[in-house]
């Protein structure tokens, strides 16, 4: 129950908090949900040796009562409960600060209100959509079969001497089980981070922490438990499998 200022005040909330459908929300993974959807940012990751913003995880992913799971797998096993047979799917994680998310289509959101999403025209005359997220974000993706995402980022690091140099392009190519990913450098785009929040990069949670507390228990539904680390069912990442061509959920 509730009265009209009640549910005006919860609604205006939601709007503010909110700059994009569910990078905001939960953990701090950045999330690729549509063909075609480009997020441009400057590691905080520098790729060398002890990095903490740079991270090689295992993980499993499974469905279980109808949602997805995914459970951390260290030396000694999964860190929790996962099915018989459960093979664990080898990342890699990097912190970086995510200036924006470039889409192709602009989703409807109904009742929920319009998104605050510059339209941009491209030289090609192709209309995107902007969604600023200017923001510390983690991004997660696999190897990719042969290794060849992996690889993208050792050439990147190998010619930069370092991976915080410039300006990355992650894209999404495809859905479902048709999927890809790329990661190219961008020379005519520089992101700056802001005075205010550079002292934030040294205070950035360490990824194996992170990962640890993340995905170390499987995650437990709660009816009072607003601010849960649970995926959304719909959501898809920059995860993917190892054979490059499966859709990771989280």
């Amino acid at each position: 129950m509730a009265g009209i200022a009640d549910i005006q005040n919860r609604y205006e909330s939601y709007q503010k908090n909110r700059s994009s459908v569910s990078n905001n929300s939960l953990g701090r993974e950045l999330f690729l949900k549509q063909d075609g959807d480009q997020a441009f940012i400057k590691s905080i990751a520098t790729g060398t040796p002890e990095d903490p913003y740079l991270a090689e995880i295992r993980l499993h992913t499974f469905r279980e009562d109808g949602r997805w799971q995914s459970v951390l797998h260290t030396e000694e096993g999964p860190a929790d409960e996962v099915p018989e047979g459960s093979v664990p799917s080898r990342k890699f994680a990097l912190w970086a600060y995510v200036s924006e998310v470039v889409h192709p289509e602009k989703p409807n959101l109904g009742l929920a209100g319009d998104l605050d999403w510059e339209e941009r025209t491209l030289p090609s005359g192709k209309v995107v959509f902007v969604e600023p997220i200017n923001d510390f974000r983690i991004i997660t993706l696999s190897f990719g079969r042969g290794r060849y995402l992996w690889n993208e980022l050792v050439d990147i690091y190998n010619d930069w001497q370092g991976l915080d140099k410039g300006v990355l392009r992650i894209k999404r190519n495809g859905l479902s089980t048709d999927t890809t990913y790329t990661i190219t450098t961008v020379s005519d785009k520089s992101i700056e981070i802001p005075e205010d929040r550079i002292k934030e990069t040294s205070e950035l949670t360490p990824l194996d922490e992170y990962f640890a507390n993340r995905y170390g228990k499987k995650f437990v539904p709660s009816s009072n438990n607003n601010t849960s680390m649970e995926t959304p069912k719909d959501a898809v990442s920059t995860m993917s499998d190892d054979s490059d061509d499966v859709e990771m959920p989280f």
